[in-house]
């Protein structure tokens, strides 16, 4: 059941959140959390994530709402909660005020907390990439505990390209010699311009 209602929420904040052209975002999986976009074409997801106890995230491309334009992002990301409510079939309820956090990597996010029977269960997020807006959606028994491992590691626009993370397909090093099947937990990331000065060809991260 618990499976049934991640795999909704996912399909249900991705499809509400398309758009044409998903922004350059990337980040490292926090221990214990796996990439689940797997083969979706599902317009405008950018990347989705299952962690432990059926906890999800997922982050979107969404149409260009002004960030700073608190009534405005209040009302897509109540559209959002709408379309989650109904897939999931889940009595989601609003916990409190659009709030504005900013996080160790610099990025700054409009928040809007929700309550499942009375207790912290989702949030929805928007944030600015590059000059295009990002949707975020997490769902955890413990949101709260999770916002800065995930948010706090998101890399945006030129930094997303630079250690930009793949965990499926080929990995081929600069002089094309070396070629690693991705997957099972291992992944690859872009030399950074300091490695390749040092004459790496290729960076790998493994459970």
């Amino acid at each position: 059941m618990k499976r049934a209602a991640s795999l909704s929420l996912l399909l249900a904040v991705a499809a509400a959140a398309a758009a044409p052209r998903a922004p350059a975002v990337a980040l490292d999986p926090p221990p214990g959390w796996r990439a689940a976009s797997g083969k979706t074409n599902i317009p405008g997801l950018i990347l989705a994530l299952r962690g432990p106890q059926g906890s999800s995230f997922v982050l979107a491309g969404m149409p260009g709402v002004p960030l700073d334009d608190t009534p405005a992002v209040r009302s897509y990301l109540m559209n959002v909660l709408a379309g989650i409510r109904t897939a999931s079939k889940l009595d989601y309820r609003v916990a409190g005020r659009l709030e504005t956090r900013s996080f160790r990597n610099g990025l700054s996010a409009r928040l809007l907390r929700v309550e499942l029977a009375g207790k912290p269960r989702l949030v929805l997020a928007a944030f600015d990439a590059g000059g295009r807006t990002v949707l975020a959606s997490l769902s955890s028994n413990a949101p709260d505990a999770m916002l800065t491992p995930l948010l706090g590691s998101v890399r945006a626009g030129a930094g997303a390209e630079a250690g930009a993370v793949r965990t499926s397909g080929l990995a081929r090093s600069l002089d094309g010699q070396l070629e690693i099947a991705l997957g099972g937990g291992l992944r690859s990331r872009a030399a950074t311009p300091a490695e390749k000065s040092h004459g790496a060809g290729l960076a790998l991260q493994g459970s």
